[in-house]
């Protein structure tokens, strides 16, 4: 699939990794349960800011798997770039974190 940017056109076929592929299966498997756990809430009658809460948390989490994915995307795309050096590799390290971390 070809993706539009400010900077020009990339192409991202699939997740750059087995490692990144199970870690955002993994993230959207808590997201489910989570899911399933306020279906139950709001079954059960729960109290409104029971369920907010619980719908708070896991928008959270979908928004963490989205910025784990862009994360993957931009590593795919510079991957060649990186095996050249070290401070680069780093720097994405240090973007992926920051990622994350404020997501």
């Amino acid at each position: 699939m070809v993706y539009a940017t400010f900077w020009g056109f990339f192409e991202m076929e699939h997740l750059a990794s087995e490692k990144d592929k199970k870690a955002l299966l993994s993230r959207l498997k808590r997201v489910e349960g989570q899911l399933r756990g306020i279906r139950q809430l709001i079954e059960s009658d729960a109290d409104c800011e029971d369920i907010a809460h619980q719908l708070y948390a896991a928008r959270r989490a979908l928004d963490k798997s989205f910025y784990a994915m862009i994360a993957c995307a931009y590593t795919d795309q510079i991957g060649g770039k990186l095996a050249g050096s070290a401070k680069l590799r780093k720097g994405v390290k240090k973007m992926n974190s920051i990622l994350a971390r404020f997501s």
